[in-house]
């Protein structure tokens, strides 16, 4: 049986609460990597801080 070749992607999820200092530390980490495709979702878990602005 021939399985047709699919290219790997991969789903960054990062967890957030009170965490806007690190964001941009976080993405740039995420777009850094040899790996080019992905996606990063960021989840906001009811931070008081600028975490994810609107």
């Amino acid at each position: 049986m021939n399985v047709p070749y699919t290219k790997s992607f991969v789903t960054v999820i990062v967890p957030c609460f009170n965490t806007a200092q690190y964001r941009v530390a976080t993405l740039t980490s995420v777009q850094a990597q040899t790996f080019r495709d992905f996606e990063v979702i960021m989840v906001d878990d009811g931070s008081t801080d600028d975490t994810l602005p609107d």
